[in-house]
């Protein structure tokens, strides 16, 4: 019989390992009080944010995405730097990050044969 792990087995996505390094950035940032001193300048779009924050060696000159490896560490720290600008206010950025979070985690997948909860010995 299947038991235990495989009933709380769930395949972890990149969204969410990415989602998660950020957050590690931001507490030890903010355990270190190493957080960025300055602000995005008035009236900035989040999307002018995100692009502005983009780190130069995660896309090519052409805009298109980088031809190697990209490590997910890279985009982490692009979510947290726009994060950061985006939601100045603490709260309003943690409630956010803590909602994607949520989100991700509905919607992760989880193998057929971990979703059965016994299986017949064969």
């Amino acid at each position: 019989m299947w038991t235990g792990w495989c009933r709380n087995f769930k395949i972890i996505s990149v969204a969410e390992q990415t989602l998660d390094d950020a957050n590690h950035i931001f507490v030890d940032a903010e355990h270190d009080g190493k957080l960025p001193p300055d602000k995005a300048p008035e009236g900035m779009s989040v999307e002018d944010i995100i692009v502005r924050c983009r780190p130069k060696n995660l896309c090519d000159d052409t805009g298109d995405v980088y031809d190697g490896q990209i490590p997910r560490e890279r985009y982490a720290l692009w979510l947290y730097r726009w994060a950061y600008y985006a939601f100045p206010d603490t709260e309003l950025r943690h409630e956010a990050l803590r909602l994607t979070k949520s989100h991700l985690e509905e919607q992760s997948w989880v193998p057929p044969f971990a979703a059965q909860r016994s299986h017949p010995a064969q």
